[in-house]
């Protein structure tokens, strides 16, 4: 999702996202070159703990581009940022099953296994909406033990529309290249309260309550004009046929003959 001003106001105001939302810059190839939004993970070190001057190579995670089974440990990801996608992978073939499901911090542990710098995971739906990641529960749950403390490696969240574009050019060939810095900070703390969610609930169920009522005045509306239309198309029925009832013209001198009137003075 490229920023411009408007785009910016927008996210700021409508939004409001998620914590220390930083920029995610491809600085290469040149056609896709700018800066995209993105949700630090709520798990991990801090995104800024990666030099926020140096690019690095962005590849896809691989076998499973869902990152919940073991990624190759061949240095092919070392020094690398990952990209993956959320919940299991549909894209390629690349799961056995469409019930395989991971937690993002699986994911980004996997990645930490085959020694990525960093992990984006792109949402598996919508086209602008960003996803926030949390780590609350196990990493891998056949083993209690491993907890959010084992990653070692930044993560971040982007849109499904973000995800295509830069899967899209990988998946062509092209060098991608990505930085991670400060341009376009947004803060998700306001959010992240139980307060806060249930008014974002509520708005949403009032919203979808608005939506149902504009239908249902639709529907209403439309039942009159039905109705208006129905009374004209029976008076203009009406007055046909009351037009083509036969009609007699007369004159006096037909009804009253001079030669039988007798006037008596």
């Amino acid at each position: 999702y490229l920023l411009n001003m408007e785009s910016t106001v927008f996210i700021i105001i409508i939004i409001g996202l998620i914590n220390n939302c930083l920029s995610l810059e491809v600085v290469n190839p040149e056609k896709i070159k700018g800066i995209y939004y993105h949700i630090e993970g709520h798990f991990g070190p801090e995104i800024n703990s990666l030099h926020s001057i140096d690019a690095y190579d962005l590849v896809l995670a691989s076998p499973d581009l869902g990152g919940c089974t073991p990624l190759n440990n061949d240095n092919s990801l070392n020094g690398k940022v990952v990209l993956m996608l959320r919940g299991a992978s549909i894209i390629d073939d690349t799961i056995s099953s469409p019930d395989v499901r991971c937690r993002f911090t699986t994911k980004v542990y996997h990645a930490q296994q085959a020694n990525a710098v960093a992990v984006i995971i792109g949402n598996n739906v919508g086209d602008h909406d960003i996803v926030p990641m949390y780590g609350e529960t196990d990493i891998d749950h056949t083993n209690d033990n491993e907890n959010n403390s084992k990653i070692t490696i930044p993560s971040m969240s982007i849109s499904h529309d973000t995800f295509r574009i830069l899967h899209n050019h990988i998946k062509k060939g092209e060098a991608v290249q990505v930085k991670i810095n400060n341009n376009g900070v947004l803060d998700d703390t306001m959010m992240n309260s139980a307060v806060q969610r249930w008014i974002t609930a509520i708005l949403s169920t009032l919203m979808l309550l608005a939506s149902v009522s504009l239908i249902i005045a639709g529907i209403l509306s439309l039942r009159v004009l039905i109705h208006r239309l129905r009374i004209i198309w029976q008076a203009r029925q009406r007055g046909l046929r009351m037009n083509s009832i036969p009609t007699i013209k007369y004159s006096s001198s037909l009804i009253i003959a001079k030669d039988k009137l007798t006037i008596k003075t």
